[in-house]
């Protein structure tokens, strides 16, 4: 049985949108647990959603803005790369 190797040629580019936006819901889940919902009391449940919605937050963060820094420097900051024959046609 042979792998299938054009499976995921081209993904280099969308797993990096995939991680931008999960770190943006991350960034969103731990804004809410920790100022939009904050623990009214100190009992044990309340403390860990607000211990690990400063952990989302700062997860989220670091995720949101690696994965722009890649898709920065690989894709470009507003490029519209064009197909080659069209870059031909240009010349």
């Amino acid at each position: 049985m042979r792998a299938d190797t054009d499976l995921f040629r081209g993904t280099g580019r969308s797993i990096w949108v995939v991680a931008h936006a999960f770190g943006l819901i991350l960034l969103l889940f731990g804004l809410y647990f920790t100022v939009l919902e904050p623990p009214k009391t100190a009992d044990w449940e309340s403390l860990i959603f607000y211990t690990s919605g400063g952990w989302m937050i700062l997860g989220g963060l670091s995720l949101f803005l690696i994965s722009l820094a890649n898709l920065w420097r690989t894709q470009g900051l507003y490029t519209v790369k064009l197909p080659r024959e069209s870059r031909r046609q240009q010349k």
